[in-house]
């Protein structure tokens, strides 16, 4: 049938309704999706980013519904930006403000199209129930059969509501609230949030309050193969331009390219396609055609477009000048296109990862990133409590460089040939600029900075540094001959010498110049590194802030902050030793041994705690494919690929040998220790009786190699699985009976793994997915997906946690498997595939092994190499506080338990000190460290630390109490809380009752703080006052300090009684002169959000600020304007912080039910990030980085290899 002869492929848009002829390829999706609306009040749809959401909502499901006659579909909405300018209370919540806004838009452009008048009756509102009441109400007035039909509200992009706003995060909770109120008050209207898969997770803290309680979900993959055809041949042959037989899955085949890492360029197509580099590239391909009459498209056609690169880079080229256009970015195109160039695209080829900053990602503004990221160029990914981008496919790699290299060529300036050069030539210094030419180099780079490449400037640089050293050479000559000549005339003499001086300050500015640059670009290259080498890009940082050592020291703290940043992704201490992949590990029951097997043929056995294998078994002569202990230590079991079979005595290492005929690829012991079971390549499992050695049976059944196998907790299940894509399931009691079939994968299943205690099993394998069984149902019940083949699968000892190792160097931990939105944590260390995992079931270690040769232990309670985490709290830590000897921490929270943290010995361990009637707010030790005291409800309780025992209980009448603080000289014992009231008690004489201050706050008071010499008492609350008291003369009146717009929850004192630093809710820190209050704040910006905490070191060097956006911020007290570094790994607001008095640690405490210990000397830093890469840079790496300079060691402890 012929239609319209319009473009049918959309380019880079969204689809509408009005495209939804030309939508294809998403018809399950949208009929399930549409099933599951059907049957549930509220339903949460979420895909990646880029899968298509939007689309198939406009274009394929609101079609289908409308056809269905169950609803009447309200107008797409969203809570993150607002439609017009009709509601103005800026005392609403404002993502209920921007929902009802993008309502009414739709609700005047129906108005219209129906020929009624543009009045608006319903603006003002700022309740959403009362809103939709009317809303539907004016509907039905209008059209009388939809009081007949449940209204829906769909709203789109709904990660906003975690995204926008973050100063306006209070508001969340409200916008929720509503949302429920609204379900309850029509309770026929119904609801569909849509969002990126990677936000689900963080709408947890919000299930309880709406209906349903978030239940309901659908997720949308990536467009796969299949789709993806559909996607191409379908519109086309609608509009009389079928492909040829084949020409559509050429297509497909090349937009699914991805690269093959550790293979150079090779390509080879991935899993899935990206949908808007499908409609980009064949919207080109039809307007190629538009001109021709109509009939197939040929492959000729298809070499005409050029490929796939030309139409991909001419995308790019078109985002990029689209962004270019705005007049609110204010960056040159040059940095942009090296931006994509060099940060998003690694020296190796691959696809790069960049870290988002406070205000830049890796040098670009963050705004302009956003304006990428909404083109569906790059992609962002939460990890760690950062975010990370990366281009969206690595399909965008060669047309990107190549549209750069063009625009490069057409751009080229000679300081640009000049500087590549220069690099090409090994940096040879004759290549340098001097002169005129340095000159005009220095005036453009001062002047138009932006347009300039980092390799341009560090050619300038080095240009600088050359020219500064032969000036410093030609003035020692000449001052030499001066010295020699006119020896006698000694008043010159000093003149010589202030001039030498000079030259070495020039020469000393222009080398730390040219090491600043240089730092950056190590910087630079190890984050570019870092998702495909984890360790090289912490020794590059290193070498960094070597290069750094003296210089500016606001270019430190930038280095530094990487190197915190990549440490707080990093994990595992790696054990190294094997000289090829490390295919299997076992810990032996006790946890004392880890055993490792490898392609090296070798097995090496570590003792725990110890970096270098205690013996290295060399008996096999093939890989070593397995590894396993008997239950009860007292045997060890290997296989390998030439299917030899060794089982080794462990107390007398005697060994008896098997041999399967075929490569054994996997065995297992059975829980009592009774039975071995073996895989082998022929398709066959092996059964050997341990008690005697003798084979017991054979079992058929696999049509491929068996690759996986593992028993039941039980011991009454024996599971394999192979390349015949089959999960098999066989009753160890019944040999001959037939195994159950668990169907389901599309490839090669590689590993297996029982739940530890319920009826569950995982599986994974070469598609990316990981399935989770129900062994009653046989049925699939949860499904994880990633893009490279998974090795290795295990669930934690806690049965809570499950843990893949995969293709992709990333071992990926879901805390909670059980939740099918949940989001996995990445942990990164290894350099090459995850080929094993095993848990240690004494202590709950995890072992990795690796194709990149190492063997990984990680724990898992605190995965990271930085900060360390303190688990043990089951609500919000509310407050942190070490001893003033720096032995004890102590914690509470909403939980109710004080609980006493020992941090002396090898491992930290802590002591609860009793279950308390209230929460926890507030916690203080007597400077004597004799006391412990906390607030609980409208009493103190003080302890005695050495002992644990309740000394005192303090009454506060009916005070709920909020804060507590002993003098630093324990002369006195403060409190205060929700009646602004400060209570003061005499520490000689606690029993005594306390002096009343007046009550000169208006509301409830959250911080007091003595100065160092206990001559101030600070309090600060909900009024926005802070108050100066004389503990010495409570009746006195108290001085008077604004400080600020709103609540304060903070104030301190430096210890050195420089400083007055005070945080509230509006997001600001305010410092003043202690010594003289009379003149302004300064003012510390940067939190994006309430700063609930302050909290000085005690050198006074630094500040440290924690608040709502979940971050703790560290502020170089010398120079308080430079940059914060940014602690991140908290993923809830962070209430409270503490130095350590010997300035190890920094300590945070949060509602994500965690404290956090960040190391803070940097020499502690380096140390730690040498003990994670576990190596020097390679000769390679070492010649690609510092290209004519000697190699060396950049950890001293650590072998050349």
């Amino acid at each position: 049938m012929a239609v319209g002869v319009g473009n049918p492929y959309v380019g880079p848009r969204p689809f509408t309704e009005a495209d939804s002829e030309n939508f294809f390829g998403r018809d399950r999706e949208s009929e399930s999706l549409a099933a599951l609306i059907s049957a549930n009040r509220l339903t949460l749809f979420y895909a990646p980013s880029g899968a298509g959401k939007s689309s198939l909502i406009h274009a394929k499901l609101i079609p289908l519904l409308r056809r269905e006659e169950q609803f009447t579909i309200l107008p797409v909405a969203r809570v993150g930006v607002g439609v017009g300018d009709r509601l103005v209370d800026g005392n609403a919540n404002i993502y209920v403000r921007n929902l009802i806004s993008w309502l009414e838009a739709g609700r005047t452009d129906n108005h219209h199209a129906a020929g009624h008048t543009a009045d608006h009756p319903l603006e003002g509102h700022t309740d959403l129930a009362a809103y939709l009441h009317h809303h539907l109400a004016d509907l039905a007035a209008q059209d009388t059969t939809v009081a007949d039909l449940s209204p829906l509200l769909i709203i789109d992009q709904f990660e906003e509501i975690l995204t926008s706003y973050p100063d306006r995060w209070q508001e969340r909770e409200g916008f929720f609230r509503q949302l429920a109120e609204a379900m309850y008050a029509q309770e026929s209207l119904w609801v569909l949030l849509s969002l990126r898969e990677e936000y689900v997770g963080a709408l947890e803290r919000y299930a309880w309050l709406l209906p349903g309680k978030l239940r309901a979900r659908f997720y949308m993959r990536r467009l796969n193969h299949q789709a993806a055809l559909e996607a191409i041949a379908r519109p086309a042959a609608r509009h009389n331009r079928p492909f040829a037989q084949g020409v559509a899955a050429r297509l497909v085949q090349d937009l699914a390219q991805i690269r093959v890492e550790g293979e150079g360029s090779a390509t080879a197509p991935g899993e899935f396609v990206e949908p808007i580099q499908l409609q980009v590239v064949c919207q080109r391909l039809w307007e190629n055609l538009e001109a021709r009459p109509p009939g197939p498209i040929t492959a000729e056609d298809l070499d005409l477009l050029g490929d796939v690169n030309q139409a991909l880079a001419h995308f790019y080229d078109s985002a990029v000048a689209q962004v270019m256009a705005d007049p609110a970015v204010h960056v040159s195109e040059r940095k942009v296109r090296q931006w994509f160039g060099a940060k998003l695209i690694t020296p190796a080829g691959t696809r790069g990862t960049v870290f988002q900053g406070a205000t830049e990602t890796e040098g670009l503004d963050n705004e302009i990133v956003a304006k990428f990221e909404e083109l569906h160029l790059i992609r962002g990914e939460p990890r760690a409590g950062g975010k990370w981008y990366e281009l969206v496919h690595d399909r965008f790699i060669e047309p990107i460089q190549e549209a750069n290299r063009a625009w490069f060529q057409l751009h080229q300036s000679p300081i640009t040939q000049a500087a590549h050069d220069w690099a090409a030539d090994g940096r040879n210094p004759a290549k340098l600029y001097s002169g005129s030419l340095l000159a005009d180099a220095r005036a453009q780079l001062q002047a138009q900075p932006d347009q300039f490449t980092e390799l341009e400037e560090e050619f300038i640089a080095a240009s600088d540094a050359a020219d500064q050293a032969r000036r410093t050479q030609r003035r020692r000559i000449v001052t030499a001959i001066v010295t020699v000549v006119v020896l006698t005339m000694m008043v010159l003499s000093g003149l010589a010498l202030r001039e030498a001086d000079r030259a070495r300050d020039a020469q000393a500015t222009a080398e730390a110049a040219l090491s600043r640059v240089r730092a950056e670009s190590l910087a630079a290259q190890a984050r570019s590194v870092y998702a495909l080498s984890p360790p090289r890009a912490l020794l590059l940082v290193i070498e960094a802030l070597g290069e750094r050592e003296g210089t500016d020291p606001v270019q430190q703290i930038a280095t530094v902050q990487t190197l915190r940043d990549l440490l707080g992704q990093t994990g595992g201490l790696p054990l190294v030793g094997h000289t090829d992949s490390v295919l299997a590990v076992a810990f032996s029951p006790q946890g004392d041994w880890l055993a490792s097997a490898s392609s090296d043929t070798t097995i090496r056995l570590w003792q725990a705690g110890q970096p270098t294998a205690t013996q290295t078994l060399t008996q096999h002569t093939a890989f070593v494919n397995a590894i396993a202990f008997s239950p009860d230590g007292e045997q060890m079991a290997s296989a390998s690929g030439d299917g030899i079979v060794l089982l080794w005595d462990v107390t007398t290492g005697e060994v008896d040998e098997f041999s399967l005929g075929s490569p054994a690829n996997a065995l297992a012991y059975s829980p009592d220790g009774a039975q071995l079971a073996v895989a082998g390549a022929d398709g066959m499992i092996y059964l050997w009786e341990t008690v005697n050695n003798t084979a017991q049976a054979t079992w058929p059944g696999h049509d491929g190699p068996v690759l996986a196998i593992a028993f039941s907790p039980d011991g009454n299940q024996l599971a394999s699985a192979g390349a015949d894509w089959m999960v098999r399931l066989w009753q160890t009691s019944d040999p001959q009976s037939e195994p159950r079939l668990l169907a389901g994968h599309s490839g090669n299943v590689n590993a297996l793994a029982f739940h530890p205690h319920d009826d569950w099993l995982a599986s994974g394998g070469d598609n990316g997915e990981v399935r989770l069984w129900d062994l009653n149902t046989e049925e699939t019940v949860q499904q994880f997906y990633q893009e490279q083949p998974v090795w290795a699968v295990a669930f934690t000892p806690d049965g809570l946690g499950l843990v893949t190792g995969s293709n992709d160097n990333v071992l990926r931990w879901w805390e909670d498997f059980a939740d099918p939105a949940a989001r996995p944590r990445l942990l990164y260390g290894h350099e090459a595939a995850i080929r094993a995992l095993v848990f240690d079931p004494a202590s709950g270690r995890l072992a990795t092994g690796s194709s990149d040769e190492t063997v990984r232990v990680w724990d898992l309670n605190s995965p990271v190499a930085d900060p360390r985490v303190l688990r043990g709290h089951t609500g919000s830590v509310n407050k942190v506080v070490f001893n003033n000897g720096g032995g004890l921490l102590a914690s509470g929270g909403d939980d109710r338990v004080v609980r006493l943290w020992q941090l002396d010995g090898p491992d930290i361990t802590f002591e609860e000190l009793g279950q308390q009637e209230q929460p926890i707010w507030s916690l203080a030790f007597s400077p004597d460290d004799r006391y412990l005291a906390n607030t609980a409800g409208n009493r103190v309780r003080v302890r005695a630390v050495a002992t644990g025992e309740e000394l005192l209980s303090l009454d506060a009448a009916e005070d709920n109490l909020n804060i507590i603080a002993f003098s630093r000289q324990g002369e006195w014992l403060a409190a205060a809380g929700a009646e602004g009231i400060i209570r003061l008690w005499r520490v000689a004489d606690l029993a005594a009752d306390p002096e009343l201050l007046p009550r000169h706050h208006s509301g409830a008071i959250w911080s007091l703080a003595f100065a160092p010499g206990g001559e101030r008492l600070a309090s600060a609350g909900e009024d926005g006052q802070i108050l100066l008291w004389d503990p010495a003369n409570p009746a006195a009146e108290p001085q008077p300090l604004l400080g600020g717009e709103g609540p304060l929850w903070s104030v301190a004192f430096s210890p050195d009684g420089r400083w007055l630093a005070a945080a509230g809710s509006d997001t600001n820190i305010r410092l003043w002169n202690a010594h003289d209050f009379t003149g302004q704040p300064a003012v510390l910006a940067g939190h994006d959000g309430p700063v609930w905490y302050v909290a000085f070191s005690a050198d006074s060097r630094r500040l440290a600020s924690a608040g709502g956006d979940q971050v703790v911020r560290l502020w170089d007290m010398l120079q308080p304007d430079a940059r914060p570094i940014v602690l991140q790994g908290h993923t809830d607001p962070v209430n409270g912080v503490v130095f350590h008095p010997g300035g190890e640690w920094l300590a945070s405490g949060s509602v994500d039910q965690t404290i956090r210990l960040w190391t803070l000397p940097v020499d502690s830093l380096v140390a730690l990030a040498c003990r994670v890469a576990g190596r020097n840079l390679s000769e390679e790496e070492w010649s690609q980085s510092f290209p004519n300079q000697n190699r060396r060691k950049t950890c001293d402890n650590l072998p050349l290899e």
